[in-house]
């Protein structure tokens, strides 16, 4: 059987993939997909021999495939750095730009490489709907593992009080989101609960002036954002205080309408008085510019502000009425460095 292969080199200290091919992929193919990735260090091939190699995929969805040595990633050459990946059809389950990194463990360290992505193109004609969802290997076994367990039963205790289950505590610390969420957070989490000002229907929000439009479209689990004109901006004050020092992490998901415009940014504002401090949020991909695709955006930084929960903005540079920018599900937490 033929296969539909793209090789690609990945230097861990550079920021982009090497000679990166133009990848396309179709939704619904088995089996049939793959990858011949090779990792190097300044030209110089990486040893894999007492490594673990996973590549996790971001698929346009906002859903997470992550395939490991037992579930399609093959080290072909360990000593030259070589592996190869056979797509999985979840993974290429969503038309759209799919971005991937490729992340090699030893006990407890890790490195990840540059991220590189590609296209998957919608199919004509699909046998049966695809599903797309998370997987995430040590989570899908650990499920498993807990489902699997037998043993003798003993006598029946008394009723014990009823109690919350670890999502309903993870709600009252704060944090917003589903249960795929809570789990995505237990897997990969080491950040703090999301404390943007009502994240899932920015009702709390004040705009800036008319035009601004919260729509009842749902992207992500919550409202869409609808922002017709450049430099409008919504606000609202942070659930929490904001602490000198700390390292925060802000996101959205976002995308635009319309060709009229190049170079569309997602932006986040936290003013005081005399000025302010602008982000300009990056993509999965590292660039800053908004497409017609929802994509998540983010941005790092240390907040050297004062002890207070200030108001935050969300704002484009670039927009027009028949050139609308779009924002959803927008989190800003801090991170536990």
């Amino acid at each position: 059987m033929l296969l539909k292969k793209y090789g690609l080199s990945l230097d861990i200290k550079r920021e982009k993939a090497m000679h990166a091919p133009v990848m396309e992929f179709v939704q619904g193919d088995i089996g049939t997909c793959a990858l011949d990735i090779s990792i190097r260090e300044m030209n110089d091939p990486v040893d894999l021999s007492e490594l673990t190699v996973e590549i996790v995929f971001a698929k346009p969805d906002g859903t997470t495939v992550i395939q490991d040595l037992a579930n399609g990633v093959t080290i072909t050459d360990a000593a030259n750095g070589k592996i190869t990946c056979t797509l999985k059809t979840n993974t290429i389950a969503v038309a759209g730009k799919v971005h991937a990194e490729v992340r090699l463990l030893a006990g407890e360290k890790l490195l990840s490489t540059p991220r590189f992505a590609f296209d998957v193109r919608k199919a004509l004609l699909n046998d049966e709907a695809i599903e797309s969802m998370d997987e995430i290997p040590i989570l899908q076994q650990l499920i498993a593992d807990v489902q699997n367990v037998e043993g003798k039963q003993g006598p029946q205790g008394e009723p014990g009080p009823a109690g919350a289950s670890a999502y309903d505590l993870w709600l009252t610390q704060g944090n917003t989101g589903t249960v795929d969420d809570f789990l995505r957070d237990i897997i990969l989490g080491a950040q703090g609960p999301n404390i943007y000002p009502t994240p899932l229907t920015w009702s709390s929000l004040d705009p800036g002036q008319s035009g601004v439009e919260i729509l009842e479209q749902i992207q992500c689990g919550g409202q869409v954002l609808k922002m017709p004109q450049p430099w409008l901006w919504l606000r609202g004050t942070t659930t929490t205080e904001l602490i000198p020092g700390e390292m925060y992490r802000v996101s959205y998901y976002t995308r635009k309408d319309g060709t009229e415009f190049s170079d569309v940014e997602a932006r986040f504002i936290i003013p005081y008085d005399g000025g302010s401090y602008d982000y300009v949020l990056g993509s999965e991909d590292g660039t800053r510019e908004i497409n017609n695709d929802w994509r998540l955006f983010t941005i790092e930084f240390r907040w050297q502000g004062e002890n207070k929960r200030p108001q935050v903005f969300v704002q484009t540079n670039k927009a027009s009425i028949d050139n609308p920018v779009y924002f959803a599900a927008p989190s800003l937490r801090r991170i536990n460095t």
